[in-house]
């Protein structure tokens, strides 16, 4: 692992798990001594994490940890409310036995994990494994995406219980075993509108109409 990936890592893993809590200064010269490195792989780091939107560049060799935004995650959900169902639906096909065992394999880490940050990565991985396998090209770049700039607030979500998370993904792994595209869809819906629900009552008032659905919430 070169200087850089250590940054990237470290700084990203205390932006995720919110040791670095929205608002918080970076500054390039103080992170390179606290890491034992020069600022340059530090500068690179900060850089990448401005492209994940998970800081904003600053003069003076400053970032600050983007705030918490009610309006992102409502964006966010919306782009993956609208490409993700579809996507890992279109999946169900073209998925090998591999991948299956793969998630399953992924969903075992997530029950059996202590490490919120490797929760985290099970968890996209586990949802890579379906909408990869999509065929959509232009939905996956989406996808890649959304998910990354989202993955901040997936770890918000996650601090309020993982038990009801992992019982989710276990009923779409169940879906997509029984090759069943149309329940795949049906069930990763409801796991993002139910993320979306609890982030939308933590982070407060969001509007109330499900940007997911459409529907009012009652």
């Amino acid at each position: 692992m070169t200087s850089a990936d250590e940054a990237l890592s470290q700084l990203r893993s205390r932006i995720l798990t919110g040791s670095l809590p929205a608002g918080s200064k970076l500054h390039q010269e103080e992170i390179a001594t606290q890491l034992g490195m020069s600022r340059i792989p530090v500068r690179d780091a900060i850089r990448t994490l401005a492209s994940e939107g998970l800081v904003r560049l600053e003069p003076r060799r400053t970032a600050i940890v983007t705030p918490v935004s009610l309006d992102d995650v409502a964006e966010l959900y919306e782009l993956r409310g609208a490409v993700e169902p579809l996507a890992s639906g279109l999946a169900v096909p073209n998925m090998t036995a591999g991948d299956l065992l793969r998630m399953r394999g992924l969903l075992r880490t997530m029950i059996e994990s202590e490490d919120p940050l490797e929760w985290l990565e099970a968890n996209d991985e586990f949802h890579a494994c379906l909408f990869e396998n999509s065929g959509r090209p232009r939905m996956i770049a989406l996808l890649r995406q959304a998910r990354e700039q989202t993955r901040r607030y997936t770890g918000i979500r996650m601090a309020e219980g993982r038990a009801d998370l992992d019982a989710e993904h276990r009923l779409i792994l169940v879906a997509a075993e029984r090759r069943d595209m149309q329940a795949v869809e049906a069930l990763v819906r409801a796991h993002l509108i139910s993320a979306f629900t609890v982030l939308r009552r933590d982070l407060v008032d969001l509007p109330e109409i499900s940007p997911l659905t459409g529907a009012r919430n009652v």
